[in-house]
C-alpha cells in the first residue's frame, strides 16, 4: 500500500488546492487530496502512512499535532515530495527552494483561484482555504504589499461565494472564520499601500465575520489590528488635527463597543502624545475618552 515518490502524476502536485496546502506545509489537507486522488478509505490512508486509523482521523482533523519527523516520515512513507514543504530531508533543509515555491504558488495561482471542483462543501473547504491565506502570509516579508493586493482579494471574493452558497451548514462558522483571516489579511496588505479607505473596509469585515463566527479571539485579534491602525493612520497626519482626531475617535469607539481595555488605553496613549491646539475635534475626543472612566 506504501506510495514512492512520483506515483502520483506531477500535475497532481502543481494543482491549486495541493500546492496551496503544501505551501502552507498543511500537511492535513496534502493528505486528504492524495486520498481523494487514490480513491482510498481512511483506513487505507492509516496504512499507508503507518499509523493508526483513529491516529490519522485526528490529524485529517487538525486535532494531532505532528512534528517534524513524524512529517518527514509520512512524505517519505506516502510519496510526498518533501522538497516542496517548508524544510526537506533532514539535513538538507533549502530555504531557497521553500521561497521561490511559495512566491510561484501565490502569483500564479492564487492571484485567480478558481472554485474548487467539488460542488459541496466538506470538511476539507475551510482548511484548503485557511492554506491559501497562510501562504499568502509567509510571502509578507519578501513581496511588495501591491503584488500581494490582487491575490489577497481574489481570495476574499473566493470565500464569500463559497460562504453564500453554503447557506446554514455544520461548516458555516469555519467558513466564516476563514473569511476573517482573508479579510484581515487584505486589510492589512492595503494599509501597507496607504489605501485607508480599503483597509478599513477589509477590518471591518474581518471582525464582523469573526463575530458571526462566534470566534471571540479572532474577532479580539481583528478589533485590535484596526484600532492599531486607525491610531497609526492617525499619528501618521501631522497638521490634520480633526481627521486625525476623528480616526482615533473610530478606534476608542471600537474598543468601547467590543470592551477592549488594550485598544482604550492605546486611544488614551495617542492623547497624551498629542500637544496641539484644543481645537473642537481635539474637546469632543476629550469627552468620550472622560465617558471610559465613569
Amino acid at each position: 500500500m506504501t506510495k514512492t515518490e512520483g506515483s502520483l502524476p506531477p500535475q497532481f502536485w502543481s494543482a491549486p488546492v495541493v500546492a496551496a496546502a503544501l505551501a502552507a506545509c498543511d500537511i492535513p489537507a496534502v493528505l486528504i487530496e492524495i486520498r481523494r486522488a487514490n480513491g482510498w478509505t481512511q483506513d487505507q490512508l492509516a496504512e499507508a502512512v503507518g499509523y493508526s486509523q483513529s491516529w490519522v482521523s485526528k490529524v485529517l482533523r487538525h486535532r494531532q499535532p505532528l512534528t517534524v519527523d513524524q512529517v518527514r516520515e509520512i512524505s517519505s512513507r506516502i510519496g510526498i515530495p518533501i522538497h516542496l514543504l517548508r524544510f526537506g530531508a533532514r539535513g538538507d533543509d533549502d530555504p531557497t527552494k521553500r521561497r521561490d515555491f511559495g512566491k510561484a504558488v501565490a502569483l500564479t495561482a492564487l492571484t485567480a483561484v478558481p472554485l474548487p471542483k467539488r460542488a459541496e462543501v466538506d470538511e476539507t473547504t475551510a482548511p484548503t482555504l485557511t492554506g491559501i491565506t497562510g501562504a499568502q502570509r509567509r510571502l509578507e516579508s519578501t513581496t511588495p504589499a501591491r503584488e500581494l493586493a490582487r491575490g489577497a482579494m481574489a481570495h476574499v471574493d473566493l470565500a464569500n461565494r463559497i460562504l453564500n452558497r453554503t447557506g446554514h451548514s455544520a461548516f458555516t462558522g469555519d467558513l466564516r472564520a476563514v473569511m476573517s483571516e482573508a479579510a484581515g489579511f487584505a486589510a492589512w496588505v492595503h494599509a501597507d499601500m496607504h489605501d485607508t479607505g480599503t483597509s478599513r473596509t477589509y477590518y471591518r469585515l474581518a471582525i464582523d465575520s469573526a463575530r458571526h463566527a462566534e470566534h471571540s479571539l479572532l474577532a479580539a485579534y481583528m478589533i485590535g489590528s484596526l484600532a492599531a491602525f486607525e491610531i497609526a493612520t492617525a499619528k501618521s497626519m501631522a497638521g490634520h488635527h480633526d481627521e486625525a482626531f476623528h480616526l482615533a475617535a473610530n478606534a476608542l469607539t471600537l474598543g468601547v463597543t467590543y470592551g477592549s481595555e488594550r485598544i482604550i488605553q492605546r486611544a488614551r496613549r495617542f492623547r497624551r502624545a498629542y500637544n496641539g491646539p484644543a481645537n473642537a475635534a481635539v474637546r469632543a475626543f476629550d469627552e468620550r475618552l472622560r465617558a471610559t472612566l465613569l
